[in-house]
């Protein structure tokens, strides 16, 4: 067997196993930017209302 096959086959499934990680890093640090939008804008409304109330 030609040694660029057997590179091939050792190195294919390393880029692939490296894309599988950096996908799931990357999915898991979108959901965490899209928790802290949602944060972010509840606490812009409870600021909002605890306003309107001191108000009132």
């Amino acid at each position: 067997m030609p040694l660029r096959i057997v590179v091939l086959f050792v190195v294919t499934p390393l880029f692939l196993l490296v894309g599988y990680f950096a996908y799931s890093e990357i999915a898991k640090q979108r959901a965490l930017h899209m928790r802290s939008g949602d944060t972010a804008q509840t606490a812009r409304e409870d600021r909002a209302i605890s306003d309107m109330i001191h108000e009132l």
